[in-house]
């Protein structure tokens, strides 16, 4: 594998869905609770919320990415 090669760990995450890439940048989170009380969208803007004191520019995705205009 070229990652691998290139010295990319690959971990499989148990709970599907797509590919993640970590790198600098990027923030990855997770909530944890049944899968029939998560909710996307609260759970994205909760985190919005916790960081409007120190950044008021942030906005949602259609995907739920949450990012910070410049």
């Amino acid at each position: 594998m070229e990652a691998e090669a290139s010295g990319i760990p690959i971990i499989r995450r148990y709970s599907g869905g797509g590919a993640v890439y970590h790198d600098l940048g990027n923030v990855n989170y997770s909530f944890h609770c049944e899968k029939s009380k998560f909710n996307r969208t609260f759970a994205a803007e909760m985190i919005i919320n916790a960081l409007k004191p120190h950044c008021s520019n942030l906005f949602l995705s259609s995907r739920h990415d949450i990012f910070i205009k410049l």
